[in-house]
């Protein structure tokens, strides 16, 4: 008997992927993968199914798919992986129901064939049963020393007459000669002429450079590299009409379409480059898909344009104006105006106001730039008046003693000792 494998969802399907355990597959076919047009393989234990048109299986349930197996034992879905949307998106899954297959050799002994007490064997190709046999030379399903051949490692004379020899005459029927068939069928041919794909450059009316195209089939995304000039934007073209992402670097360009559109087998500006620089503008490693699942369309580079340099004396200021005057300043500014004072510094200030040189210093009283004398308090420079703590500039400290004591020659011819003090007196001794 068969497995249907069952399912049950509330969302689509847009592919699926399980495994199953004990049994051994040996086939898949039929279900509602079959009626979508799925593509769906097997291994021994896993199934895979998925459509390349982009087609689904409507949510509800039925049989997804049926399959032949070998083996007995516990028959149960695993690692079940369900795309739910054409991106991709994971379907929460859970396994069902399993089938418990039952051993119906009694033996327990299978042929290769996998048929309980069969005969099958493997011929010496490895083949259950096959007729394979070894040949004289050892080989098994050989033929023998092959018509034509001299010997049984298959050589045969070459062009040159030596047996086993690698002289070959080339498609020009050359021995030994170099001509080669390309791809187009052309004996010495560069492939070039039956390229299905052609891809070029043509300056247009405002300046810019048109990618071309000309192919017999569709275009599922392209990137190609540019030559000499420099891309510093990319639009238009039947590829911004497709709804195509374009990108690009300086010397790069990658087109592709996340909804998996195409754009039709035909002729026209594939899109439009906006560039800077001159030189001898080509396309190359041109790379092109012609399906959806990325098989790489046979191409060739087309028109190449010169760009003519113009700025005739090829002269660029900073700014990249031709003939241009604008500088870089100190401070490596184009068109800048930071200039070097006279202390040097790049948009300084130059000496500071007061100072008498670019370290800050100032003159001093003696007129020295940098100099330590001062004037002292009675105002002469170098002086060494102080003021004492009276406040006195070059006093004793006596202007403001507490009390002072004297003597005075009285009318008797004695010494009155005299005082004035701002304090009273309760004590005194003198010399």
């Amino acid at each position: 008997g068969n497995l249907d494998v069952t399912y049950n969802t509330e969302t689509p399907i847009f592919g699926f992927q399980f495994n199953i355990s004990d049994v051994s597959i040996t086939g898949v076919s039929g279900g509602v993968a079959a009626d979508a047009g799925f593509t769906v393989s097997s291994s021994a234990t896993t199934v895979v199914g998925f459509s390349l048109s982009g087609a689904s299986i409507a949510a509800g349930s039925g049989v997804l798919t049926v399959l032949s197996f070998e083996g007995s034992g516990e028959a149960c879905l695993s690692n079940i992986i369900v795309a739910e949307t054409q991106s991709g998106d994971s379907m929460d899954t859970a396994s069902g129901d399993c089938v418990t297959i039952e051993e119906t050799c009694e033996s327990g002994i299978y042929d290769c064939a996998g048929v309980c007490d069969g005969t099958a064997v493997e011929d010496c190709a490895g083949v259950c049963g096959g007729d394979a046999e070894v040949d004289e030379c050892g080989v098994c399903g050989g033929d023998g020393i092959a018509d034509g051949a001299c010997d049984c490692d298959g050589n045969v004379e070459d062009c040159a007459g030596e047996c086993g020899g690698s002289a070959v005459e080339d498609c020009a029927g050359e021995c030994g000669g170099s001509a080669e068939v390309d791809e187009c069928g052309v004996c010495g041919g560069d492939g070039s002429a039956c390229a299905p794909g052609v891809f070029g450059l043509a300056l247009n009316d405002e300046g810019n450079l048109d990618v071309t195209y000309s192919t017999t089939t569709p275009i599922f995304g392209f990137q190609f590299n540019i030559s000499d000039v420099s891309i510093t934007g990319v639009s238009g073209g039947v590829a911004a009409d497709a709804g195509f992402t374009v990108s690009s670097s300086a010397t790069t360009v990658v087109g592709f379409s996340l909804s998996g559109a195409s754009i039709a087998a035909g002729s026209g500006v594939l899109t439009v480059l906006s560039f800077e620089g001159s030189g001898e503008a080509c396309l190359s490693n041109i790379i092109v898909a012609e399906t959806q699942s990325g098989d790489s369309m046979d191409t060739a580079s087309g028109d190449c344009v010169t760009i003519e340099e113009t700025c005739e004396s090829g002269i660029y200021d900073c700014a990249g104006v031709c003939d241009g005057t604008a500088v870089e300043d100190c401070a490596g500014v184009c068109g800048g105006d930071a200039e070097v004072d006279e202390c040097g510094v790049c948009g300084g200030d130059g000496i500071a106001d007061g100072a008498c040189d670019c370290d800050g210093n100032v003159e001093d009283c003696a007129g020295e730039c940098g100099g330590s004398a001062v004037e002292d308090c009675a105002g002469e420079c170098g002086g060494s008046a102080e003021v004492d703590e009276c406040g006195v500039c070059g006093g004793d400290g006596s202007a403001c003693a507490p009390g002072v004591f004297g003597l005075a020659l009285n009318d008797e011819g004695n010494l009155d000792v005299t005082y004035s003090t701002t304090t009273p007196i309760f004590g005194f001794q003198f010399n």
